[in-house]
């Protein structure tokens, strides 16, 4: 997976294992990201046990804002990727994620859906990816 790969794949915001388990029950790729800045609210550990069991097709990606300190703790943690803004350090979080079999990405995303007070996260997930 590159940081190409992960623009060109639909996003999801999960909140909650609810958000998670309807993302995996659609059974195509797709990233399931935190919420902005969720590792100064809820912590990269919060994050990183919401998505433990998420494998292939999901992508869990952290979204760490202007924090790189938060990203490379999610890194360390495992997860296979972070979201990070643009900045001087940027470049060194991306080289120690490529150490990690990470990724770190940067770009904005091709589609995206939040799932914060959606009263049916599996319909709105099937509708956003015409699945419905």
């Amino acid at each position: 997976m590159t940081a190409a790969d992960l623009i060109a794949l639909p996003r999801l915001i999960v909140h909650t294992a609810a958000h998670v388990a309807a993302a995996r029950a659609l059974g195509v790729p797709v990233i399931v990201q935190s919420p902005p800045d969720c590792p100064r609210r809820q912590g990269v550990p919060w994050f990183a046990a919401l998505v433990t069991s998420t494998a292939p097709p999901l992508l869990p990606v952290l979204d760490c804002g202007d924090a790189p300190g938060l990203a490379l703790a999610a890194l360390r943690l495992g997860l296979p990727a972070v979201r990070l803004e643009p900045g001087p350090a940027a470049a060194a979080v991306a080289a120690v994620a490529a150490e990690l079999g990470a990724v770190v990405d940067t770009g904005a995303p091709a589609a995206l859906l939040d799932l914060q007070g959606q009263a049916d996260p599996a319909a709105a997930c099937r509708r956003f990816l015409g699945l419905a």
